[in-house]
């Protein structure tokens, strides 16, 4: 059986805190930086349509993957608390959705999505793992 990655937990040495973090619910946390580079990345991978969002957990990034029109999330959870420094290394786990490889398309019928979300793991993953300032300090995977 083969796993795919669904989550990493990273600290960005090198993505501090932005202004555009202020826009967060709690304001305290962080993960701009990282979630707009993984956005620029994405793009030149050729996913489209992508609108980063504010979220009370951190950022959530829609897009639409290449040639297939499928629609997935990338969601960047900060790890920050209320009393931590506003200066600190921004942690986050960055997650994909749909982290499953069929989703229910009727009551009774599922649809297989194994090869799009194989993909959109791969491409966000590989992004984070060879993005120099991440490191990665732990990873989720599931089988397939």
């Amino acid at each position: 059986m083969e796993k795919y990655t669904i989550g990493m937990a990273v600290k960005a040495h090198e993505f501090p805190r932005a202004p555009e973090d202020d826009q967060l619910i709690n304001d305290w946390m962080s993960g701009f930086a990282t979630a707009d580079f993984v956005k620029a990345q994405l793009a030149i991978l050729g996913y489209s349509d992508s609108a980063l969002i504010a979220e009370d957990f951190g950022w959530w990034l829609d897009i639409v993957q290449p040639e297939t029109g499928f629609q997935a999330s990338v969601v960047f959870s900060s790890f920050a608390q209320g009393e931590d420094d506003r200066n600190m290394i921004p942690e986050m786990r960055v997650g994909i959705e749909p982290d499953k490889l069929s989703r229910r398309k009727w009551i009774f019928m599922k649809e297989d999505i194994s090869s799009q979300v194989m993909r959109l793991s791969a491409d966000v993953f590989g992004i984070l793992s060879s993005a120099e300032g991440i490191e990665i300090t732990d990873i989720e995977e599931q089988n397939e």
